[in-house]
């Protein structure tokens, strides 16, 4: 019974010690392709070294996305990844973008990056310039 009330005790002092420092923090925005809303696709912010916290995503619909505080963000530095919703989900949420791949450099080889501030509302524009077709 000891045990037990020191680690709940020991577990609210962590708890409370970490939120201290847990703001999170929303991000929104646009993403184009040659000046158009790109839709159909998922960015995600991954967390760089010395930036706490989880990755998060959002679906990209008529070229805007919202990740709300409440997906975890911390403030600090992301590398931003933009990628396309795999092509079976694509026919019903956005057929025109069905076939569309977006190029490694803004996906697995991304070198985007944003840092987020503590004020929990942040904007992050980003135009995807060079997408490829399939021939699927």
């Amino acid at each position: 019974m000891i045990r037990m009330t020191y680690l709940f005790g020991l577990t609210l002092l962590l708890t409370g010690c970490g939120q201290q420092n847990s703001a999170t923090v929303s991000v929104a925005g646009s993403i184009t392709i040659a000046g158009q809303p790109l839709s159909g696709a998922v960015i995600t912010f991954e967390p760089q070294p010395g930036t706490p916290g989880p990755k998060a995503s959002s679906v990209v619909l008529d070229g805007q996305y919202r990740v709300d505080a409440t997906a975890g963000l911390r403030p600090g530095q992301f590398r931003v990844r933009i990628a396309m919703l795999p092509s079976e989900m694509l026919t019903s949420v956005a057929p025109d973008s069905a076939k569309l791949v977006i190029a490694a450099e803004f996906d697995s080889d991304s070198k985007l990056s944003v840092d987020l501030q503590p004020t929990e509302s942040n904007r992050a524009d980003f135009q995807v310039e060079t997408l490829s077709r399939t021939g699927r």
